[in-house]
């Protein structure tokens, strides 16, 4: 397509946008291509909301059970969702899978957060997300906002000479917002499958925009141990999301045949117009651990998740002062 690997998320998109000319280029069928476009589009609404309750879940690698005081930190990282088994119709047998070899797609997402103790109480928020962010040679940009806060009541807390370590439980509410706009305009040679002579040209005018919005609220259990400067933790997550992905799709393509072959295509002119809604269905239960180290009042921290519905996962890291 002529686009180099700027993310993962491009790549596939834009492949999204304009494989209809790839796979029927040669006697060309648009109202099969738009059957087909559309279950794809269908396919990548369903991803992004079955994922809308990790889209929040970045930028808090914590791993302390309970702070002693106070920590204020940042934190970075990716939400990667799995794209292997998304339903494209009779199209797969024609569609290159080099682009999803890797077979997830990354979001990133960062945050700056406090955590706060009060006794047996612990309160933790954070904002976080992605500011509006546009790549012209590739017709890409996007955004994400995260607003996110939580408590934890103590469980354990103890401390034996060099070993210390201890235990929480709590609840949380998370809200995330964005969008990703794609546009893409791609002429295209048509040669003759037999001679190798130019046949025709496709001409492109693509464009989609999906946008999110969800609340997520839930509640988790997590443990540690600290052996001297480092720490392991562990826990579990278990979380429901209210929200809509909505996906718009547009599509104009048209065929210039050259002389003697205008009879090998079926359609010349192709248009489509897809718009898709839908909301979360099943609760999320994520397993996460990881390890941080301490030097002084000065934490960097670790973290990988996994969701246990619907195969994706979180990879985040950060650091914070703690006192």
């Amino acid at each position: 397509m002529g686009i180099k690997r700027l993310s993962m998320l491009i790549q596939i998109v834009i492949f999204i946008l304009l494989f209809p000319m790839m796979i029927y280029a040669w006697t060309y069928d648009a109202t099969d291509a738009l059957e087909d476009l559309e279950g794809f589009a269908s396919g990548l609404n369903t991803l992004i909301r079955d994922n809308l309750g990790s889209m929040s879940y970045l930028g808090e690698p914590i791993g302390y059970s309970f702070i002693k005081r106070l920590a204020l930190g940042v934190g970075a990282g990716a939400i990667f969702f799995p794209v292997k088994n998304i339903d494209i119709g009779d199209a797969s047998d024609s569609i290159d899978y080099g682009l999803l070899t890797f077979g997830y797609l990354p979001i990133p997402s960062a945050a700056a957060y406090g955590r706060f103790n009060f006794d047996i109480v612990e309160l933790g928020i954070k904002v976080g997300g992605l500011p509006e962010m546009e790549f012209k040679n590739a017709g890409v940009k996007g955004k994400n906002l995260v607003i996110g806060g939580n408590l934890r009541y103590k469980l354990v807390d103890y401390s034996h000479f060099a070993l210390k370590g201890g235990a929480s439980v709590g609840g949380l509410f998370e809200y995330a917002k964005g969008g990703i706009t794609l546009r893409k305009g791609q002429p295209l040679l048509i040669t003759d499958p037999d001679t190798g002579e130019v046949a025709g040209y496709l001409n492109t005018d693509s464009a989609m925009e999906t946008s999110w919005e969800a609340y997520t609220v839930g509640g988790e259990i997590q443990t540690n141990i600290q052996p001297l400067f480092l720490n392991f933790f562990i826990g579990i997550r278990a979380s429901k999301t209210f929200g809509t992905a909505k996906s718009k799709l547009i599509s104009r393509y048209e065929i210039e045949p050259e002389t003697g072959y205008e009879s090998n295509f079926g359609t010349k002119v192709g248009n489509a117009d897809i718009d898709i809604e839908s909301k979360p269905e099943k609760m999320d239960v994520f397993g996460f651990g990881g390890v941080e180290a301490k030097f002084l009042m000065f934490v960097v921290s670790f973290k990988g998740s996994y969701n246990l519905m619907n195969q994706s996962f979180v990879l985040d890291g950060g650091g914070r002062l703690q006192f």
